[in-house]
């Protein structure tokens, strides 16, 4: 599935999705903040798609009124089901939440104060008035305890290279080979008088290394010394920019 603010949605970028096999597409209307009814009909459009077409939003207190017109609206319309996510603070939004009033519920939680009770005063509502949309509830736990290490898990078979080992967790186990000579001097060179396959050894121009496999670097470290090369394991999360949780010089 896509996640898609409605900004973004357009009937010329959904045909281009939908003609790559999109199996789903999450719509995040932002009306809540913005009290801009228009990207109502994006969700309709999306509609108009053989997708599943659902629509994520968080539950922010206050906003009672609002979502109960949302889920009377996508109820009409028959989107696949809406998520409702307990709201959170972040790095990211925390001052400006902080100025609108808004707090963590506990100290041991980013869930805001007042986002869960609504969620579950809305769940009493919506079985009460008999409304057949498909809606689940969310807890900043449950997505951040278990969702994400779902998707990291899922991007790490993903992404993962021959001479990667994927961990319990979804991160990646790599050998480094650091050096400021020639890289692909280095590789070639390795490769001809270690008899390194090609599909395990690979320059990682970002990040200026060559990575490979865990065996070979702690093999061939005392050999990499010699020629002033530095090798390391690394343990790094397969995200874009690969967050390195440690990295073990040999």
């Amino acid at each position: 599935h896509l996640y898609a603010p409605t900004e973004l949605v357009t009937r010329k970028k959904l045909e281009r999705l939908y003609k790559v096999s999109l199996d789903e597409i999450r719509i995040h209307p932002s009306f809540l903040i913005n009290k801009n009814k228009d990207d109502w009909n994006k969700i309709k459009l999306a509609k108009e798609f053989d997708w599943d077409v659902t629509v994520e939003i968080p539950v922010i207190p206050g906003k009672e009124k609002e979502l109960r017109e949302l889920i009377k609206y996508l109820d009409a319309i028959k989107v696949d089901y809406l998520n409702l996510n307990e709201f959170e603070m972040s790095e990211t939004n925390a001052d400006d939440l902080l100025k609108r009033g808004f707090h963590c519920k506990d100290s041991y939680s980013y869930g805001i104060k007042g986002s869960e009770k609504l969620a579950l005063k809305l769940l009493k509502w919506i079985k009460s008035n008999k409304i057949k949309l498909n809606v689940h509830y969310c807890t900043a736990k449950l997505k951040n305890n278990v969702q994400l290490l779902n998707r990291v898990k899922r991007r790490a078979k993903n992404v993962c290279k021959k001479y990667d080992f994927i961990t319990e967790n979804g991160t990646l186990f790599r050998g480094a080979i650091y050096s400021k000579k020639d890289l692909n001097k280095i590789k070639r060179d390795l490769m001809k008088e270690f008899d390194i396959p090609n599909d395990l050894i690979e320059i990682d121009k970002e990040k200026k290394r060559i990575l490979t496999a865990v065996y070979i670097v702690d093999k061939l470290k005392k050999e990499l010394k010699k020629r002033e090369l530095i090798p390391a394991i690394v343990e790094e999360i397969p995200t874009h920019d690969r967050l390195e949780l440690m990295r073990d010089y040999l």
